[in-house]
């Protein structure tokens, strides 16, 4: 009974996770030099209405942070 009701039961259904066989994780290879790679991304808005943009080195770990006020691409990509 318990079973055919699990069965009919489309939320049931739908958070059923599978059994699906999971893939290894795969460790992503190292860059060979100083910011040949990097990894970005935002923080905020803060109550003040800044942005961190947060730019991360994946060779060395070496943070960079910038204050900003918008996320747009006229503010991130400033024309020199």
């Amino acid at each position: 009974m318990v079973e055919e009701h699990l069965n009919g039961c489309v939320p049931c259904q739908s958070s059923v996770t599978g059994t699906a066989k999971r893939e290894p994780l795969k460790m992503t290879p190292l860059p060979e030099h100083a910011w040949e790679e990097i990894s970005v991304d935002f923080a905020g808005p803060f109550p003040t209405g800044e942005y961190l943009l947060i730019m991360i080195d994946d060779y060395s770990h070496f943070p960079e942070v910038e204050i900003l006020y918008s996320t747009s691409a006229k503010a991130v990509i400033p024309k020199n």
